[in-house]
């Protein structure tokens, strides 16, 4: 809605009856769009003076804008100062030169000269026009016009956003990464066959940058080890921003890139568990396991919003070797990125008395990326893998925790709001989406949901909500009913 009704007053030159009906039309075109129009043949009656009417409207605050017609005639009077466009002029002309942002006059020309110039007065000669001398694009222009009056331009600045945050931060360094993200962009359009190579460069650059936050003594001092493990959790945003821009990326020019994205997710997590600044403790680590948990469900809203289905299946269905305490590589599926994270759920939640059934949720849910990062979007692919540890990992058993994967952002989703699986209900979307539920049909997509309908066993002790199963959202026999 707007706040008022704009108000324009229309300066032409009476050349001819052609003419002056097309200023007409032009008019009542404007007036039925919502624009007050001031036009002599409609608001000056007989017995007043022209002149001052004139001066009147040019010079009239609560005239938003004058529309100066130019054709062959009126610029030929506008010049030579000749009748009611001199007069008009005169007054324009000081207008236009004592205020030079002034904004409030528009040419629109009508007629053009045989070298295909504009017929414009003098004093408008390096104003900017709109061109209505030619019916093909008149319409155009007319929309030019509209905008203009109602200032609503086409081509709007964005809002400011925020700078990088590496620009402000002194001791970390991200060459290499942002490197290899430029190389990734200029790959996509010169070279698409160095992108494979340039996945382990991006992702060999991770790595090495992950070294700037890791741990030792000197960063404890006279601190909370948890205040630590948050600060850091903070600065990791930016590896974490960098990471959504590779994905991005990389996805624009692989139909599948589960596998590639798989290992990337091997690889940082076992390098983020090397010992080379190791202070003893198995909490050193904490921030890096929040990072590589953050960004693995990140991904898979990721893949989500975009209907990648194929790729959530490899993330899911493989076997990662990774390592375990002793730092021995251990046979694991994915559930293992999401650790609990004990610097933050007990430490933390403790010391400050924070009464959270989650810190690590509560600050995953605060640094949503939008649009496509929301906080529903985070939530909705939490719960889904948790049901998806169930299908994949063959848990019957709600109580072999170690085999699932539990959804600590549930807490904040609208009770059995999980899109995915309300459309279901939807033949198409069964189609789309059955393999990655280990079903060949609409059937079997039927008997996934009963056999691993993990009830109201997935929360957190105490709580109220829980996370729902695919047969919380949809009855099983209303799965693939509707076109």
């Amino acid at each position: 809605m707007i706040d008022k009704i704009p108000k324009v007053f229309i300066s032409y030159s009476w050349t001819t009856p052609k003419h002056i009906q097309w200023v007409i039309d032009l008019a009542t075109r404007l007036c039925n769009h919502g624009v007050d129009v001031v036009i002599d043949k409609w608001n000056l009656k007989e017995g007043q003076d022209k002149y001052a009417f004139m001066e009147q409207m040019v010079n009239d605050d609560g005239i938003d804008r004058v529309l100066i017609i130019c054709d062959k005639a009126y610029a030929e009077k506008a010049n030579s100062r000749k009748g009611g466009v001199g007069e008009e002029t005169a007054i324009i002309t000081s207008e236009v030169y004592n205020k030079v942002y002034q904004d409030k006059f528009i040419p629109i020309v009508t007629e053009m000269d045989d070298d295909g110039k504009p017929y414009l007065p003098t004093y408008l000669k390096s104003r900017i026009y709109i061109n209505m001398s030619d019916e093909t694009y008149f319409e155009r222009e007319y929309e030019k016009l509209l905008r203009d009056i109602f200032d609503r331009p086409l081509y709007q600045k964005p809002s400011i956003g925020k700078p990088p945050e590496w620009l402000f931060d002194e001791k970390a360094q991200h060459y290499k990464t942002r490197d290899a993200v430029k190389q990734l962009k200029d790959a996509q359009y010169r070279n698409p066959s160095r992108i494979n190579w340039l996945i382990s460069y991006y992702a060999d650059a991770f790595c090495e940058e992950l070294d700037q936050y890791r741990l030792n003594y000197e960063t404890l001092k006279d601190k909370d080890f948890d205040d630590i493990i948050v600060e850091n959790i903070e600065k990791l945003k930016i590896m974490r921003d960098s990471y959504i821009e590779f994905l991005n990326i990389v996805s624009q020019n692989f139909d599948t890139i589960g596998d590639n994205i798989a290992l990337f997710f091997e690889q940082i997590y076992n390098y983020s568990l090397e010992s080379q600044k190791q202070i003893q403790s198995e909490l050193e680590f904490d921030h890096f396991r929040f990072l590589i948990w953050e960004m693995f469900l990140f991904t898979i809203v990721y893949f989500l919003h975009y209907e990648r289905y194929e790729d959530i299946k490899e993330m899911v269905n493989r076997t990662y070797f990774l390592k375990g305490n002793n730092y021995h590589l251990e046979s694991c599926s994915f559930v293992k990125f999401n650790q609990y994270i004990r610097s933050l759920d007990e430490i933390r939640n403790n010391r400050l008395n924070l009464k959270k059934y989650s810190v690590a949720a509560d600050i995953l849910i605060s640094r949503e990326y939008r649009p496509i990062f929301s906080k529903k979007n985070i939530v909705e692919a939490d719960i889904i893998l948790c049901q998806l540890s169930y299908i994949w990992n063959e848990v019957l058993d709600s109580n072999k925790y170690e085999k699932i994967w539990f959804p600590s952002t549930y807490i904040y989703g609208g009770e059995n709001n999980v899109t995915t699986w309300s459309k279901l209900i939807s033949r198409k979307f069964c189609e789309k989406i059955k393999d990655l539920l280990k079903s060949k049909n609409i059937d079997e997509i039927r008997i996934r949901a009963k056999e691993y309908d993990f009830g109201y066993n997935v929360k957190y002790n105490f709580a109220f909500n829980h996370a729902p199963s695919i047969c919380q959202v949809i009855r099983p026999d209303d799965i693939g009913t509707k076109p």
